[in-house]
């Protein structure tokens, strides 16, 4: 009987991208669900098919913001653990604040975040900062961590300046991982910002779903990260969605559709509306 291939990443990469080229190949539709094209079309580009990260959506704000106000922005790292995105977002000119639940926190961190002055702990419902603190809040994979979601966005309304900003990356259709509690739709991120008093303006997505679970499977068989080169937002499957939706003669917004149906993480920014204009 013949034993494994010598070379499984670079199979499972040409194997993977044959198995979606002959289903696009295959294809002559692309059916939208109704509600998917009228609550979330909106908000997915209506010009352009490039991926979006959250690094960009924190970078063209602070640029905003400082042209526009002349001051650097402040940002609550929300769920910052040890502050790995501090430097990224200083970086950008934003002055830095973290958050953590500490009961949440895996114990390992628990030291470092603790010994970090500039990172706050809270218990979970009530931020401690006075209403309107921040020009911006920045959350990466934490929100299906978060045990009461609706207390969490209201929180994070109270605590944002008007027309500041939530910016970050949510779990969509990624399995499991460390005590995660909820997925979110697109919908449901929608009807969770509504909910609180804020407004969705921009969803992406992040990545495809079945590059994520080839890797994930290889990484809990074999504890190795060989296929860490299909987690890319802009690798074959981007490129063959953006393919299949011109040949079809879609728009640019059904494409971004497509995408993000079949997205582990979603990206996404979220404002604070400004009740004190028109």
């Amino acid at each position: 009987m013949d034993g494994p291939s010598a070379d499984i990443p670079q199979a499972t990469m040409a194997g993977l991208k044959a198995l979606l080229d002959g289903i696009f190949q295959d294809g002559d539709d692309l059916i939208i669900d109704g509600s998917l094209r009228k609550e979330i079309g909106p908000f997915v580009s209506q010009t352009s098919t490039d991926p979006v990260s959250p690094e960009q959506l924190a970078d063209r704000f602070s640029r905003s913001h400082q042209a526009l106000y002349g001051e650097a922005p402040s940002v609550l790292d929300y769920g910052c653990g040890t502050g790995a995105y501090r430097g990224m977002l200083e970086g950008m000119g934003y002055v830095w604040r973290g958050v953590n639940y500490l009961e949440g926190m895996a114990e390992g961190a628990r030291p470092a975040a603790q010994a970090n002055s500039d990172i706050d702990f809270y218990d979970g419902l009530h931020l401690p900062y006075d209403e309107a603190s921040f020009d911006a809040v920045f959350s990466f994979q934490v929100f299906e961590h978060v045990r009461d979601l609706d207390a969490a966005f209201t929180e994070i309304a109270r605590v944002l300046k008007p027309n500041g900003v939530l910016f970050g990356a949510v779990s969509y259709l990624e399995q499991f991982h460390d005590y995660s509690t909820y997925n979110f739709t697109p919908l449901g991120l929608k009807a969770s910002a509504l909910k609180a008093g804020l407004r969705l303006e921009e969803l992406h997505a992040a990545y495809d779903v079945f590059s994520w679970m080839f890797h994930r499977l290889r990484t809990m068989t074999t504890a190795r990260h060989d296929l860490q080169g299909l987690i890319r937002r802009d690798n074959f499957f981007h490129h063959q969605c953006v393919a299949y939706g011109q040949k079809l003669g879609r728009p640019v917004s059904d494409i971004n559709l497509l995408k993000l149906m079949l997205c582990p993480h979603i990206t996404f920014l979220i404002r604070k509306p400004d009740q004190t204009r028109a």
